[in-house]
């Protein structure tokens, strides 16, 4: 007799998490604030968790062992909706930058996991079991990290950070699946989106973040049962790489040290919505 899965419940702790800027020696680093140590960032070593969850159910039935042939945790996908970045000389006739590396990613929707633990978000254990109660655990810290400055080949001069998007939105599913049939039951969900963009003036040689014309961090849904967008269905159905983490540090590595093309183009003077004062 199988278990059922009954009263899944979600419990969020995202206190703090904030969408902020922060430049570092060598690149702008874009995270939510809690978690986030600069000294740590520009030695690259990984954020601490911003947003945290615990997701918790009864195994009702099943027999004496009510976990025994399944396997528990969350899994999360996400979609990179848009990702930009824009330079630009310290005057218009030294030119400007835009990435967009958003379309160097092999699809926008991905499996947000690693090899060493996929589908899920976490290594082994994901899950404890007590009374017949299971609970998981899953946390994560979105980041970006650009540079402050590129080298512009047309003018053969450094243009520097002016504009920069980053919006991505995040499903986190509690999950149990039958270890025998791989068979997936999507208990509840966390539905949240991070979305920075900012512009940037330069003084003294720095970049000064402008206040965020971005959303922020947000929390959208907390609910049972599985996310309903039909644009999910197939991956929440058989979740396989690529997974987004890797696929996103090739992409931007592909749109800024790559050829010039539909990930990266150069001009030989300002965008039309550079400021005059925008590098001082």
């Amino acid at each position: 007799m199988a278990p059922a899965f009954d009263a899944a419940t979600l419990a969020p702790d995202d206190r703090g998490a904030r969408a902020t800027v922060t430049p570092g020696r060598a690149s702008v680093f874009f995270h939510l604030a809690r978690g986030f140590d600069l000294g740590a960032a520009d030695a690259g070593r990984e954020p601490g968790e911003a947003v945290a969850v615990r997701g918790s159910f009864v195994a009702a039935g099943g027999g004496a062992q009510p976990t025994a042939g399944w396997d528990f945790g969350f899994v999360q996908l996400t979609k990179m909706v848009s990702g930009q970045a824009y330079y630009a000389g310290r005057l218009s006739r030294e030119g400007s930058i835009a990435v967009m590396f958003e379309n160097a990613m092999p699809a926008r929707l991905l499996l947000d996991s690693l090899d060493d633990r996929s589908p899920w978000t976490r290594r082994a254990p994901r899950f404890a079991a007590a009374a017949g109660r299971i609970e998981c655990r899953s946390s994560d810290h979105p980041t970006m990290k650009l540079p402050r400055k590129l080298r512009n080949s047309l003018r053969n001069v450094d243009n520097f950070l002016f504009h920069a998007v980053d919006e991505r939105l995040f499903w986190t599913v509690l999950t149990a699946i039958e270890t025998s049939s791989r068979r997936r039951h999507h208990l509840a969900h966390l539905h949240w989106r991070v979305h920075h963009d900012v512009k940037f003036q330069w003084r003294g040689g720095e970049p000064m973040p402008m206040p965020s014309r971005g959303r922020g961090y947000e929390l959208l849904r907390n609910v049972r049962g599985a996310p309903p967008e039909a644009e999910l269905q197939a991956l929440l159905a058989d979740p396989q790489p690529p997974q987004f983490n890797p696929a996103s540090s090739q992409a931007l590595l592909q749109a800024f040290l790559g050829a010039r093309g539909a990930n990266r183009s150069e001009n030989a003077h300002w965008f039309m919505n550079v400021p005059s004062d925008f590098y001082a």
